[in-house]
């Protein structure tokens, strides 16, 4: 299992944090567009959806962006299961 592309935002300094997630959003968005970049709230996510989301190729840019504002609750077995199909751009 290999999540190159998994970064975590985490830590006690909340406001530099949301600052710093704020920049990337932005970056991001500026670069490749707003049709490449999703945030997941994470009382909404189902395994099926995050699959869908984290798997899906980029539309006519170089990178999607999936954003989960927290840790969803899904089981260790789907957790590894949708690691592996995390799509590498």
């Amino acid at each position: 299992m290999e999540a190159t592309n998994l970064h975590f935002f985490t830590g006690e300094n909340t406001y530099a944090l949301r600052k710093e997630l704020l920049r990337w959003k932005q970056n991001f968005v500026s670069k490749h567009g707003p049709e490449n970049f999703l945030t997941m709230p994470p009382k909404d996510i189902t395994v099926s959806d995050l699959l869908d989301s984290v798997s899906t190729m980029p539309f006519l840019a170089e990178n999607r962006l999936v954003v989960l504002e927290g840790i969803p609750k899904i089981d260790k077995e789907d957790l590894q299961h949708v690691l592996e199909e995390i799509h590498p751009q």
